[in-house]
């Protein structure tokens, strides 16, 4: 019933949500993924299904604001939707978990969990800085960033004041 290939992929914690009262990732009995996703693409998941088309029309007319981590910048969303996938642990009311994949508009897709397996594991964000509970290479470099910045500022000073010349007279000893 179920092909394909396992694909693996890094979500950045601005993207990912969870209920509202769980007290931890663990714990939260719904996880949801915010991205955006190209329109085309969604055409050729859904097929010729004309209600599910409607939705991914619909949902490109809207320009979104996104933040766009290479440049920094924010910028506005041209031909994408918004997509989100919202994934539903085991429990008494889905005893193999449960998705849906949405626009802002409909449901594209929902089922079972395949195998009853959650798709999503927490591993914490060793790639990226600026993360509370978790450690990234940014931040074990810091002292050594501080020494740099340290030195460097100590060279534009000496640049400014000359301080680090020794001046004398002509035809005087340095003692």
């Amino acid at each position: 019933e179920y092909e394909g290939k396992l694909e693996i992929e890094l979500i950045p914690p601005t993207n990912l949500g969870m209920e509202l009262n769980a007290p931890s990732f663990e714990k939260s009995s719904m996880i949801f993924i915010r991205k955006m996703v190209s329109a085309e693409f969604l055409k050729s998941l859904v097929g010729n299904d004309p209600d599910k088309l409607k939705f991914i029309q619909e949902d490109k007319k809207d320009e979104t604001m996104v933040f766009d981590p290479a440049t920094t910048e924010y910028q506005k969303t041209k031909e994408m939707s918004l997509l989100i996938e919202y994934y539903v642990r085991p429990c008494a009311q889905y005893p193999t978990g449960y998705y849906f994949i949405t626009t802002k508009l409909g449901i594209l897709f929902e089922g079972e969990l395949p195998f009853g397996h959650f798709p999503i594991e927490y591993v914490g964000f060793d790639r990226i800085s600026g993360n509370p509970r978790h450690r990234s290479i940014i931040k074990q470099l810091r002292p050594f960033q501080l020494e740099i910045n340290r030195t460097a500022s100590k060279i534009a000073e000496h640049q400014i004041t000359s301080d680090d010349k020794v001046l004398v007279q002509n035809g005087t000893k340095l003692s």
